[in-house]
């Protein structure tokens, strides 16, 4: 067996190792820093101003077909809540909201949640761009016995302005109309 001289330090080959262990564990000279995150909340559960705030339409033309209404047994939390009902065959209706998403960024990610009860049809909650007409967002909902949260899938915006609506979907000619009731409803935007 050949005998091997002694060992000679070379810190020129121990410096290289280092850097090589440094970059593959993730080793950085300069200091981590955190990333800001800023949430901006809208919250509406029809307690103030309601009607200055929601419109209802639908196809056909319904007079009494929408509206804010005021019993603390029928709404989720508080007094108020929104009453939709679609009654002719295949038709629909819906309460609407503009939002103005504050501050307005293009790299803001958004959520919407909903508190809805569906006794008879479908509801879709959706969330549309007013310049397009277009969805961001749309999520549909079935038949319901109390109120439950509906959430939206996660939405890039572009425009500072957004559509909330919930609409209720009557398909066919149902032997019951189709109605909903709307409460709590909450924009959260991350930028």
């Amino acid at each position: 067996m050949k005998r091997l001289g002694p060992v000679r330090f070379r810190p020129r080959a121990l410096l290289g190792v280092l850097a090589v262990l440094a970059l593959l564990t993730g080793g950085s000279a300069a200091p981590a820093q955190a990333v800001a995150v800023h949430v901006w909340t809208l919250s509406d559960g029809f307690e103030s101003d309601p009607a200055g705030l929601w419109t209802f339409g639908g196809s056909p033309a319904c007079g009494v077909c929408g509206s804010i209404r005021e019993d603390p047994w029928q709404a989720r939390t508080g007094n108020r809540w929104a009453s939709i009902e679609a009654m002719a065959a295949d038709s629909w209706f819906s309460a609407a909201r503009t939002v103005r998403l504050s501050p307005p960024a293009s790299s803001a990610t958004c959520v919407l949640w909903m508190y809805v009860k569906v006794p008879a049809g479908t509801v879709n909650v959706e969330v549309i761009n007013p310049a397009t007409w277009t969805y961001l967002a749309v999520t549909s909902v079935g038949v319901s016995t109390d109120y439950r949260q509906v959430t939206t899938p996660t939405w890039r915006t572009a425009p500072a302005d957004v559509v909330v609506r919930a609409s209720v979907v009557r398909a066919g000619d149902p032997p019951t109309t189709a109605f909903a009731n709307v409460d709590d409803v909450t924009v959260r935007c991350t930028y």
